[in-house]
């Protein structure tokens, strides 16, 4: 997995990255820009990728000001980039992912996620560690060229995971894409406190994800959000938290689009599969790497081409021990290996 480490404002840690991933920035808003032109037209998606540029400026400006350095550090000029950026919000695609919780017998959480991307976006998800100028230090995980964080932890020990669930797009509402508003979180907040309240108070004009939160306290919460509002769940029998892509809360899925296919049929796979192995696995960080690791037919959590989905990395969180555990590489975990916030967040 490629590892970056940027530091500054929110303007020149986005340089500092659109520098370093050019190269891998540059051919995906291509294709986008491409593949978007194939079903919609220039003017659409310039039109409206400048409503959500606009509302994002408005409703998040450290988060539009680090975009803007993103793409001076790539060379491309702030329409394009942004026409690249949100074109996925005209033709949807939802983050392809499995978020797994539990605590272990020393009541400590333990957060696990897979990250399920098509084959030609392989390699392309980064481990940005961040020393912002303003706000907590973090380590978090996204696609290259982006703000979308997927997945981190804090200096705090707070670490969150997410997956993608439909929910209402329209450009023109009060608010910012889904994936950009999972960013402000980790530099803001301390606690599952104190993230599910910033959570609640996101304002979404499209997208939708689930969240799994722990902290070092031991606390743990999923929600589910969209700019339909948001819902908590609680853990299953097993006292798992399990989230795969569709709305599990009946009365907040009635009030949001469906998720598609093959998406559906796929999550709700992996979600059955995963109630069962999980009846023979323990609940510490070994039954952990197992879960992420299966390979079942009925529903993989794993995926090796599924329904054309890939995992292109894995990640566990301990917030107890400030421990992030990555397994990156396909098609089988080739890479392993461990760190510690309080030794890879020091301002050197």
């Amino acid at each position: 997995m490629i590892t970056i480490k940027t530091k500054g404002t929110p303007f020149q840690r986005g340089k500092m990255q659109g520098e370093v991933m050019k190269q891998h920035v540059r051919p995906w808003i291509e294709r986008i820009l491409s593949n978007g032109k194939d079903s919609l037209d220039n003017g659409r998606i310039t039109y409206e990728a400048d409503l959500i540029r606009h509302q994002l400026e408005k409703n998040y400006v450290s988060g539009y000001e680090e975009c803007c350095g993103i793409a001076s550090g790539i060379g491309i000029d702030e329409i394009s980039y942004f026409s690249g950026l949100y074109c996925n919000f005209m033709l949807p695609a939802d983050k392809k992912c499995t978020t797994m919780g539990f605590k272990t017998v020393n009541d400590e959480p333990i957060i696990g996620k897979t990250d399920d991307i098509y084959i030609n976006e392989l390699g392309n998800n980064i481990m940005e560690i961040t020393l912002p100028s303003e706000g907590f230090r973090h380590i978090h995980f996204h696609f290259a060229g982006t703000i979308w964080t997927v997945a981190g932890m804090n200096e705090c020990g707070l670490a969150m995971a997410m997956t993608g669930i439909a929910g209402p797009s329209e450009s023109n509402l009060q608010g910012i894409f889904s994936l950009d508003a999972l960013h402000s979180l980790l530099p803001a907040c301390k606690t599952v406190v104190e993230a599910v309240e910033h959570v609640n108070n996101m304002r979404l004009n499209s997208g939708g994800f689930s969240l799994l939160l722990g902290d070092s306290t031991g606390r743990m919460k999923l929600l589910e959000k969209t700019s339909a509002g948001t819902t908590e769940i609680s853990t299953n029998k097993q006292g798992l938290y399990l989230h795969t892509n569709h709305i599990l809360d009946y009365t907040f899925a009635s009030v949001n689009p469906p998720q598609a296919e093959p998406l559906l049929t796929n999550g709700t796979k992996r979600y059955e599969n995963a109630l069962k192995i999980m009846q023979d696995i323990p609940y510490t960080e070994q039954g952990m790497v197992r879960f992420l690791s299966d390979r079942n037919k009925s529903g993989a959590i794993m995926q090796q081409g599924e329904d054309g989905l890939f995992m292109d990395f894995s990640v566990i969180f301990l917030p107890a021990q400030k421990k992030i555990t990555v397994t990156a590489g396909y098609p089988a975990y080739d890479q392993m290996f461990s760190i510690f916030t309080n030794d890879i967040l020091k301002d050197e």
